[in-house]
């Protein structure tokens, strides 16, 4: 079996990436961080179009570019406030866009786009094709006991309550290759994961009555196996009908046990479960001869916003990397991803400095715009076990305290007038007057009284 994690993507031309971009990936995880509109969702769409050409071969619906994928060259305007349609209709399109996967094992295959205008130039470089991707699948297709890797994008509407009419070649589609069935749409539909958790319910009841009553589904017990996992408080999930509901014994930190409807648990946790609860039915459908291992299937899993909805507490544990064994003897609130999937590839996107503590800097990247395009950069600044502050300044541009708030303004003034001896001043004993009435507990005041008083020491005052 080869293993099917990424090493790199190379993507051309591709949405709001004018030129070219490569990229290497961590074989557990990548973490993409940057600014809004700095490309992290094009990148992950990016690999999700690329990937998309695995559901495909098996005749499942997965994820195809288009035309508008194609990068836009916008006009130079002379002056910025006047944009005429002429102007409008003078942005040139690329003349192709391509997206290029690697694997680990040397399996290499690209998917293209072209403008149709522009598809003859001499200056296109040829493509890879996926003739090497496809002799793999191929022998997936022929040998049902070998393994079939899990490729599955979740973007921010992940957890949707609405449902989905399936098409009939969905439902017809009930073999394996059906857990690829819409695994790139982005999205983990939260009512459509309830009714086929019930319907599984109802077909485990039905062969436990008609052959084996020790007989128990493979997708529920993979389902609640993670789920039991990754959120050590809740067990025992199982539906109620008319209408149909998921209950779960949940219990929060020493407090009795209850059972409550998932409904009634907050978004960070119908999110979460939602995610974990698709791609562990996705596996269990994929690999049942696997059994009890069912949870180690190879996998390449995309996340925007992995943080999306989570507590702090959560976000600095979701995607955290323990160093191999030193045991852990603290309780937590959830577990890791990449523990209830230890061989699943994780390629994310976050705003949280809280989830940058919880890994290395080899698992982080970087996205910055620079001359009208998208770059990329490794971090070099030190991020496992470090202050959130330090890396939301060191990592991710931000600043530790707002910027534009009065109160930083303030205090900045404050000690710009401390390094000017001008502490007994009439404009800083304002300052230091109104900084004490806005935040009079704030320990950032005690050091700029412990600096005046070194200062007046040094000075024998």
């Amino acid at each position: 079996m080869s293993d099917m994690k990424l090493k790199s993507v190379k993507i051309e031309h591709f949405r709001g990436i004018r030129d070219e971009m490569f990229l290497p990936l961590h074989s557990k995880l990548t973490i993409l961080v940057g600014d809004n509109a700095n490309g992290k969702t094009t990148i992950l769409e990016a690999l999700a179009t690329c990937l998309g050409i695995i559901p495909s071969y098996f005749s499942v619906k997965g994820k195809g570019a288009s035309h508008d994928d194609i990068h836009q060259y916008k006009p130079t305007l002379s002056n910025p406030f006047i944009l005429s349609d002429s102007l409008m209709n003078q942005s040139e399109q690329a003349p192709y866009m391509r997206i290029t996967l690697e694997t680990l094992d040397g399996i290499l295959w690209d998917v293209s786009k072209y403008n149709a205008l522009r598809k003859k130039e001499s200056d296109i470089p040829k493509a890879i094709g996926y003739k090497k991707l496809h002799d793999f699948l191929n022998t997936l297709h022929s040998e049902t006991h070998h393994e079939l890797p899990i490729v599955a994008y979740y973007g921010t509407n992940r957890a949707l309550l609405s449902s989905e009419t399936q098409s009939r070649a969905a439902k017809k589609n009930k073999g394996r290759f059906s857990a690829l069935n819409n695994s790139l749409s982005g999205i983990a539909r939260f009512n459509d994961l309830k009714n086929g958790f019930a319907e599984e319910e109802d077909i485990e009841r039905r062969n436990r009555l008609e052959y084996d009553d020790a007989y128990r589904s493979p997708i529920l017990q993979t389902v609640r196996e993670a789920q039991e996992r990754l959120l050590p408080g809740c067990s025992h999930l199982r539906t109620i009908p008319k209408p149909t509901r998921l209950l779960v014994d949940f219990q929060y930190q020493q407090e009795p046990t209850e059972t409550l409807l998932l409904e009634q648990l907050s978004e960070g946790y119908r999110t979460t479960w939602a995610l974990v609860a698709d791609l562990a039915r996705r596996m269990a459908i994929a690999n049942p001869h696997l059994k009890e291992k069912i949870l180690e299937t190879q996998a390449i899993v995309l996340i925007d916003e992995v943080d999306l909805h989570l507590h702090p507490n959560w976000q600095q544990q979701i995607v955290a990397i323990d160093e191999p064994g030193i045991e852990m003897s603290d309780e937590r609130p959830i577990a890791s991803l990449l523990q209830v999937f230890p061989n699943t590839q994780f390629i994310v996107t976050t705003h949280s400095d809280e989830l940058v503590t919880s890994v290395k800097p080899e698992n982080v990247v970087r996205l910055f715009r620079h001359e009208g395009t998208i770059r990329a950069e490794p971090v070099s600044a030190y991020t496992y076990g470090a202050k959130s502050g330090r890396v939301l300044e060191r990592v991710m541009e931000g600043s530790e305290r707002p910027r534009h708030n009065t109160f930083t303004q303030l205090l900045n003034r404050y000690y710009e007038l401390i390094e000017e001896d001008e502490w007994d001043s009439e404009m800083a004993q304002k300052i230091k007057k109104r900084l004490y009435e806005l935040s009079p507990d704030e320990p950032e005041l005690v050091s700029a009284q412990m600096e005046i008083r070194r200062r007046q020491v040094i000075s024998g005052g």
